[in-house]
């Protein structure tokens, strides 16, 4: 009888759950006449396989009030996009997820939100998906990886999203931003509260485009997948953009790939551009790689102007950097930190101070313009510095606003400092009054270059470098037809590149040849072939963009060079010799930053400097005077520590690090 009752029960509810999605076209037409001001989707239908047309017909329906019904099974749909003057009300229990084996193109989007006003999508207890995981293997293209968004706003005015579960999204779970166009229309007035938010794939939340934007009792979880890997991004680019009232209260991100909190200003920016107001009260940052990165990419004033505060936050065991500031002039937004905790942070990396102050180059003003009032730091480790000490091109003198009260807890001590100018004076160290010779560009001409080739048609072992982030080489061809490398691609996680290697005449944007990095993925195979087409004799470039993976040549039979004349290298854990060709006498220096041990060795082999690497910039300024003078630059293990992340740079000169001694050029 007991087992009878449980098979009645079961009967039962299987068939109420049937009637609650069996079609009411009555009820529609009451909608749609504006009879009814609250309505069902399950009142136009449902597919347990895909319910997008009625999902989007009963959006259409413009009823003030919608409700997604809570079912036994998942509402599955493409991509769907909302109206103004509508609540869309998910029942607690109730599941909307982007359809299995759909979503293939880039920029696809579950909840598309486009100049639309007085739009509210509430769901205690309710779960929207997408399955982030399905978009990184076939049949999707690999190049929209992180580019499949959960919920976009943009250019909305009044519009909440409240108390949902967001799951999984294939790029950023919620990006707000301005409509794109002539006028960049921003997003007013836009508020999202008591969200979880979980495995995103790019982001959890993105803030950009925006005046007036609050986030409060949000939580934002193993964001994982594809760079920057970070729970909460804020972005202000050039023109028009937006970034002003943007509050972020009581919010929680855990265990990210990436930054807890990423704060981009950048771009060329106008004198009357608007200025920047966000705040974070009360939010915390656990276990994530850096907790705050800020970085200000503008080349150059007028600056973002404006302000951002941290108050009452906590940044937790962070496997490197608290906070890491790069690029923030004295002029820039200012930024400060009241009552903020640094607890236990750079875990995996104890020798990394808590807060790194970065300027980017050489010529670049120093970091300036913060205040921690009241900042305390509890160290559980080893003694070690809290904040950087950049030298180069800082000064005490240069830095005139870095201020406040700093507290930092040991095991059996306390120590308070003020941040006044006596501590600045110990801590910026005087200015080099060397000059740095300023980058150098190389147009090359059939007169311009002498090559060396001492194993001309014979494919040479090149120096193992391994280079992350986006790369360029220089080569040079004697004549039309295919150049070879040995190449080797190095995934540091599952997000593979799908971005072509570029093969273009150097200094030019015609594209001449090309070929794709999964075409010689690791899978335990080892070095591939890469074969490219030139139509003539000369010097190409060759771009590669293996994003956060990494990327190196082996071998090949052409004089080939790591490109540095427009930026810095950023490589990885690479033992090797590179080489370089100064001019005859004009100054020129060669850089490195990181960890790695170096050594600058003059052609008759004797050291110009050695380090054992650093957070900060080491540099050799000299010149040569030799007519074919062959500089190297050795980078090997440090004594302390492993051999980690670092940058190379060459300015004063066409900046080629050559990967043999064998095969090079010479600018004449």
């Amino acid at each position: 009888m007991k087992r009878l009752s449980i098979i009645s029960g079961l009967l039962l509810l299987a068939m109420a759950s049937a009637s609650m999605a069996d079609p009411r076209p009555d009820l529609v037409a009451k909608v749609k006449a504006g009879k009814l001001k609250e309505a069902r989707v399950s009142w136009w239908g449902f597919d347990p396989n895909d319910s997008t047309s009625f999902l989007q017909a009963a959006i259409n329906s413009r009823v003030p009030r919608l409700i997604v019904d809570s079912l036994p099974n998942t509402w599955y749909a493409n991509p769907l996009r909302c109206v103004s003057n509508q609540e869309i009300v998910f029942e607690k229990g109730a599941r909307l997820a982007a359809k299995r084996n759909a979503f293939q193109n880039r920029g696809d989007t579950l909840l598309t939100l486009s100049l639309v006003t007085n739009v509210t999508l509430r769901g205690p207890g309710a779960e929207i998906r997408m399955f982030r995981d399905d978009y990184a293997a076939a049949p999707y293209d690999l190049g929209a990886i992180g580019f499949r968004d959960m919920i976009v706003i943009l250019g909305c005015a009044n519009v909440t999203v409240d108390g949902l579960t967001l799951a999984q999204s294939g790029g950023t779970a919620v990006r707000i931003d301005c409509a794109r166009g002539k006028y960049a229309l921003p997003s007013t007035n836009i508020r999202i509260a008591n969200c979880s938010i979980s495995k995103s794939c790019r982001r959890g939340v993105s803030v950009a485009g925006c005046d007036g934007v609050t986030l409060e009792n949000v939580s934002i979880t193993e964001t994982a997948g594809y760079w920057p890997y970070s729970g909460i991004g804020v972005s202000s680019e050039a023109g028009p953009h937006l970034l002003r009232n943007v509050s972020f209260k009581n919010c929680r991100v855990a265990s990210c790939s990436g930054c807890g909190i990423d704060v981009v200003l950048g771009g060329a920016r106008k004198q009357d551009a608007p200025a920047v107001d966000v705040s974070f009260t009360g939010c915390s940052v656990k276990a994530c790689d850096i907790g705050l990165n800020y970085s200000g990419t503008s080349p150059g004033p007028p600056y973002p102007r404006g302000a951002l505060a941290f108050a009452d936050c906590v940044f937790e065991r962070t496997r490197r950097y608290a906070i890491k500031i790069t690029q923030k002039p004295l002029d820039a937004v200012k930024m400060t930190f009241s009552n903020c905790l640094l607890d236990g942070c750079c875990a995996n990396s104890p020798t990394l101070p808590d807060v790194d102050l970065f300027s980017g180059n050489d010529f670049d003003p120093p970091v300036d313009g913060i205040a921690f009032v009241n900042l305390a730091i509890n160290h559980y480790e080893a003694k070690r510095d809290w904040i950087s000490h950049p030298s180069g091109n800082w000064a005490a003198a240069d830095v005139k606003a870095i201020a406040g009260r700093v507290r930092v807890q040991t095991h059996n001590a306390k120590k308070d400092t003020n941040l006044d100018t006596f501590w600045r004076k110990a801590t910026f160290l005087p200015r080099s009054h060397e000059a740095t010779p300023p980058r150098v560009a190389f147009r090359p001409t059939a007169m311009n270059v002498a090559v060396t080739d001492t194993a001309k048609g014979e494919a040479v072992p090149l120096a193992p470098l391994k280079a992350k982030g986006n790369v360029r080489y220089a080569f040079y061809a004697d004549k039309a037809g295919t150049v070879r490398f040995r190449a080797r691609y190095l995934p540091l996680n599952k997000q593979r590149s799908s971005s072509p290697i570029v093969i273009r005449p150097y200094g030019e944007e015609k594209t001449v040849s090309q070929a794709y990095l999964p075409d010689f993925h690791e899978d335990g195979a080892g070095d591939r072939t890469l074969s490219f087409n030139v139509p003539a004799a000369g010097i190409y470039s060759m771009d590669v963009r293996p994003g956060y993976n990494a990327f190196m040549l082996t071998a090949t039979d052409v004089p080939v060079a790591l490109d540095v004349s427009d930026r810095d290298q950023l490589c990885l854990g690479s033992e090797c010799t590179v080489f370089f060709t100064p001019p005859r006498g004009r100054p020129f220096a060669v850089f490195t930053c990181g960890s790695a041990a170096f050594d600058v060795l003059q052609p008759n082999g004797t050291s110009a400097l050695k380090g054992d690497g650093g957070r900060d910039w080491s540099r050799f300024r000299g010149s040569s005077w030799g007519m074919n003078d062959l500089w190297s630059l050795a980078l090997s293990k440090p004594k302390k520590g492993g051999l980690g992340e670092y940058h190379v740079d060459l300015t004063g000169m066409p900046g080629f690090f050559f990967l043999s001694n064998k095969k090079y050029w010479r600018v004449k």
